[in-house]
This record gives C-alpha cells, structure tokens and sequence, in this order.
C-alpha cells in the first residue's frame, strides 16, 4: 500500500546521484535533489531517503563509507586511496557512573568525525555490542 504514490523514475534517478561518488565527494547534488524527497517523501521508496540521509546529513567521509559499503563494486582494491579511513576513539566508562561519563565523552567528541567505541571497566567485550549499548544507556 506504501509504494502506490512512489514514481520509480524519480526514485532512480535519486538512487543513481546516490551511487556517484563523485557526487558523494563533492556534495554537488542537483537543485531538486534535497527539497523533493523532504516535501514530497512519498514519491520515494524508505531505501531511498535513507542513502539520502546519510549522503547529506553526515560528512563526507561517512557519506563514502557507507556508500563503499553498500555497493563494494564502486571501491578498488586500495581504499586507502580514497581517503574514507575513519580513525577509532576507544573509551573506558565506568558503568556506576556512564551517564556523568557519557556527557563528558559526547562533549569531547562533538567535533571529532572518528568513532566512537566504548568498553566498560572490568569487562572484556568490545566493540560494536559495548558501544550501542553506551548509546542506549545514554538515550
């Protein structure tokens, strides 16, 4: 029932700006290409306006990662090249006191672009799991 109102021209039209990386690189999107999925979303499939999200709401260097990651195809086989490297902040949070811990942190890294990820003290997980469950701690 959702899709009854999307128009497949437009929305390949988007999804093929969406897979350019020189677009991506060079944030030159066409003059219709923001407003039109922010005034009429319906004429958008959800995978659509999501790429477009991250393409223009996050910087450039995430915007390429996740383009790479979805679509393997368009990376070559040194990505290092490519200046999309994001480099890792590791952070200790002591669980008694993660929200204190956690202002402190969102503070420090509020304009950084390297991610964040989180482990607790006294404990051996790392990584993803640890981290989402910082954030939701925190939200």
């Amino acid at each position: 029932m959702s899709d009854l109102l999307v128009n497949k021209q437009i929305a390949a039209k988007a999804e093929r700006q969406l897979q350019d990386p020189l677009v991506i690189m060079t944030a030159e999107y066409p003059k219709w290409f923001t407003p039109l999925p922010y005034y009429t979303p319906f004429l958008f499939p959800f995978n659509v306006r999501l790429e477009l999200l991250h393409a223009t709401s996050f910087d450039r260097d995430r915007a390429l990662q996740r383009l790479l990651e979805l679509h393997p195809e368009l990376g070559t086989n040194n990505e290092n090249r490519s200046g999309i490297r994001l480099d890792k902040d590791k952070r200790c949070v002591d669980r008694e006191s993660v929200f204190e811990q956690g202002k402190v942190i969102m503070n420090e890294l509020a304009s950084s672009i390297s991610l964040l990820e989180v482990y607790y003290v006294g404990e051996v997980g790392t990584g993803l799991g640890p981290t989402l469950e910082f954030y939701t701690l925190l939200s």
